[in-house]
């Protein structure tokens, strides 16, 4: 059997407000010391999360891609998508922070980049600043285990800054590629209605909606608001609420010893059967399997 490392904690229990509905609570930090290579099973849930590499190196998989973070480099990703640790140096030691989906879409960053998150990329700092990042997520961590009045209002206004940085680096270094071979250089930004649209299902997800529901949010005609949020985000409006009740689904399923049924019925499924299909199709794997393994 192969060693699966050992890690203080990866998924937090404070994503769950109560046993089996709706998601996270706000903004968290931790960090985690891998002393074993490699980790067999992925995982996901509904957040945006913000690593910092504190020392060696760690190997992702998502997607089928094997990315990698080197020591004192920073990276985001979108946590809904599958991820695993693939392989890591001696102790390495890793530093995160999460916020959930809603905060991070109201921020309202560039097209672009939702996409590349959405579509499973680990974006990396392209300037790495470790000695200010490691401060930073110290102080995330610290902030987060003796709380004070207001600290999750500041950690998430640091953490908005931190990724702006990031962000702006990313855009700048396209554009500076896109010029040495005379592309526009045009930004597009998120729609105001697209943004609503994606925080309808993260609000509502685990509830009976429908597209005309989601278009509704927005004020929208369906079928403007599919090629609206489509063209926005990469996905349909079908495939988001999907992926989005099994990142929870999936969750409930590794923090909770609540039945199946129950936990498709609090993801927002209405019957076991499309339960199962879709959790098939999208973790790869029946859901006592998943929770087994």
């Amino acid at each position: 059997m192969k060693n699966i490392p050992k890690i203080r904690r990866f998924i937090p229990d404070i994503h769950l407000k109560s046993p089996l509905t709706n998601a996270m609570p706000g903004f968290f930090a931790d960090s985690a010391t891998i002393t074993h290579p490699e980790l067999q099973h992925g995982h996901r849930h509904l957040n945006v999360e913000l690593n910092f590499m504190k020392s060696g190196t760690l190997t992702y998989m998502m997607g089928g891609r094997l990315q990698m973070l080197r020591e004192g480099e920073t990276a985001v990703l979108w946590a809904n998508y599958p991820h695993r640790i693939q392989s890591a140096s001696n102790r390495a030691e890793v530093l995160w922070a999460i916020v959930p989906i809603q905060k991070f879409l109201g921020w309202r960053f560039p097209r672009q980049f939702h996409q590349r998150l959405l579509g499973g990329e680990l974006l990396v700092d392209s300037v790495p600043m470790p000695e200010q990042d490691h401060a930073l997520f110290k102080q995330w961590c610290q902030d987060q285990k003796n709380p004070h009045p207001g600290h999750e209002e500041i950690m998430a206004l640091e953490f908005h800054a931190r990724l702006r940085r990031l962000e702006c680096r990313l855009r700048h270094g396209n554009q500076r590629s896109k010029r040495m071979k005379n592309a526009a250089n045009v930004t597009h930004f998120l729609s105001a209605g697209a943004v609503k649209m994606a925080s309808y299902v993260a609000r509502h997800f685990h509830e009976r909606i429908s597209l005309g529901n989601i278009a509704g949010a927005a004020g929208l005609h369906p079928n403007y608001a599919a090629r609206l949020f489509r063209s926005n985000f990469g996905v349909s409006t079908g495939r988001f609420l999907a992926e989005y009740r099994i990142a929870h689904a999936q969750t409930l399923l590794q923090t909770t010893d609540a039945k199946v049924l129950d936990i498709a019925l609090a993801s927002g499924f209405q019957s076991s059967s499309r339960f199962y299909a879709t959790f098939q199709s999208l973790a790869g794997k029946p859901p006592k399997t998943f929770r087994r393994n």
